[in-house]
């Protein structure tokens, strides 16, 4: 595995997806719960920009992100579905600056919140 010089840690979960990684992070030591863009923006082949696209302490043991590009592969426009239980939330990047600018839960189950089972 190669290392990228981009300086986040703490991941719990890695999706790449439209020439980016997604990572999840639990709370930790430096980071806050949430989720985070990694990408190359200068073209080399190397990712050197990290961005948060969603912080909140709701988000913790996320099992599963799916990432929807906007209308036409645009960046705005970009969803991404995250299961956390209880909730499944839907994060939307309305205006294409890569954080979310909309989140609504659209799915919610009743019951134990417990994640690992």
């Amino acid at each position: 595995m190669e290392q990228i010089p981009v300086n986040l840690g703490e991941a719990q979960g890695l999706l790449w997806a439209f020439d980016s990684l997604y990572v999840v992070v639990n709370k930790g030591q430096r980071y806050e719960s949430g989720l985070y863009r990694v990408r190359d923006t200068n073209g080399d082949g190397e990712a050197d920009k990290e961005t948060t696209f969603w912080q909140s302490r709701e988000l913790f043991n996320a099992l599963g992100i799916c990432v929807l590009p906007g209308p036409g592969g645009a960046k705005a426009g970009t969803r991404v579905i995250v299961s956390s239980a209880p909730n499944v939330w839907l994060l939307t990047d309305t205006d294409g600056d890569d954080k979310a600018d909309k989140q609504e839960i659209i799915a919610k189950v009743k019951g134990s919140a417990e994640h690992d089972h």
